[in-house]
């Protein structure tokens, strides 16, 4: 993965979790070596152990945007809530 602090690489993994929106439990997990979560939200889905059931839907933050993501989730049978964009979550004070 690239260095954002330098020209160099360094060796990053990129942790991936499911959790259950009713138990607050961890159903699943992942972990690749993606730089960004964009082609990390199919694998964690499909790590979810069948035992427990298919998810009916899943919120994702915007680093999982993507039409791939979309249409991979509605072919598993599972509405995606995606967020879109970015806002600012604090309002600039000035001093």
């Amino acid at each position: 993965m690239k260095n954002a602090r330098d020209s160099g690489f360094d060796q990053h993994y990129n942790a991936q979790v499911a959790v259950s929106h009713q138990s607050l439990l961890v159903v699943a997990t992942s972990l690749s070596n993606h730089p960004n979560d964009q082609l990390d939200a199919l694998p964690t889905v499909d790590a979810i152990d069948p035992r427990l059931g298919q998810p009916k839907r899943a919120a994702l933050d915007n680093g999982y945007f993507s039409t791939t993501n979309i249409e991979g989730l509605q072919g598993r049978g599972i509405e995606p809530y995606m967020a879109t964009g970015r806002q600012s979550h604090h309002r600039s004070w000035n001093a």
